[in-house]
């Protein structure tokens, strides 16, 4: 039997992660929720766990520059080769951990993170680390999921650890609170808007299938697959099938050093820049 290529399994790959990026949100609300807290016009923006690069590709067409990051090779070599081949040339993608951004301090206007911090072990790391690209007045903006959302509640069904793994105040509100002092929470809206909605059953059971063998490492038997198949109806919406999304956007913005503060820091980079001076001079 000939064996599949690379190439083959990577394109498997794609598309089946595509089963949940392009039946999720289709009114667009996410791109809406940033345009309506943040003007990006002309600014630089940081897409962080940007997947196959959905936002990061519809921000572009007004930021200065956008840069998206993720763990997922193979994701992001798909976003780059779009945004090549497509000629956007203010659009870059990277592989690299949240914890640890190769950027310089006070590099970004505007963060993104969009529905990942729940799967960040380190999540104070990955916070601070925000709040050191961004610049003073920047903004960073979290879409997170909260437990008991209809996916909880299917996966519960096959994973057991997913039992309590979202707690808003321990996922959200208590790093934000020590990394940036304060933070805005807005519900999402109870209606479709953030909804993954399948066409049908087949393929809301493959999604899942890929769900949990990439996300979990667990690989659902045929037993399985009849159960999720028998669960599937209660989530429909006529032929399609629904999962409601629950969860909230968080805000939070750098703020600006006072002039105390601006004074200390000129300072001390005086002193820096004097020091390498000495140095260099012997």
């Amino acid at each position: 039997m000939k064996r599949p290529s690379a190439r083959t399994k990577s394109s498997d790959y794609l598309q089946s992660m595509r089963l949940w990026t392009n039946f999720f949100a289709a009114s667009g609300a996410e791109y809406e929720a940033i345009v309506s807290h943040y003007d990006h016009q002309n600014r630089e923006v940081l897409d962080i766990g940007c997947g196959n690069g959905r936002l990061a590709i519809k921000l572009s067409e007004k930021a200065r520059a956008v840069t998206g990051i993720d763990l997922d090779e193979k994701l992001i070599d798909f976003a780059s080769t779009y945004a090549e081949s497509n000629g956007i040339g203010n659009l870059v993608f990277k592989t690299m951990s949240a914890t640890e951004l190769k950027f310089e301090s006070n590099s970004f206007d505007l963060v993104i993170m969009p529905w990942m911090v729940h799967m960040l072990k380190d999540r104070a790391t990955a916070l601070a680390e925000v709040k050191r690209v961004l610049r003073p007045g920047g903004q960073l903006i979290i879409f997170g999921l909260w437990g008991d959302c209809d996916y909880d509640r299917i996966a519960r069904h096959f994973v057991s650890r997913r039992e309590q793994e979202i707690d808003p105040k321990s996922c959200y509100e208590e790093p934000l609170t020590e990394i940036f002092g304060a933070f805005e929470c807005n519900p999402l809206p109870t209606d479709q808007s953030y909804s993954f909605i399948f066409p049908d059953c087949g393929v809301t059971v493959e999604a899942f299938n890929f769900a949990f063998k990439n996300w979990y490492g667990k690989t659902m038997n045929e037993k399985e697959i009849n159960h999720l198949r028998h669960l599937l109806p209660t989530y429909g919406l006529g032929t399609h099938i629904e999962l409601k999304t629950k969860g909230a956007i968080y805000l939070c913005t750098k703020q600006k050093a006072s002039n105390l503060e601006q004074i200390e820091l000129h300072i001390g980079d005086n002193n820096d820049r004097h020091t390498t001076a000495r140095q260099n001079n012997g």
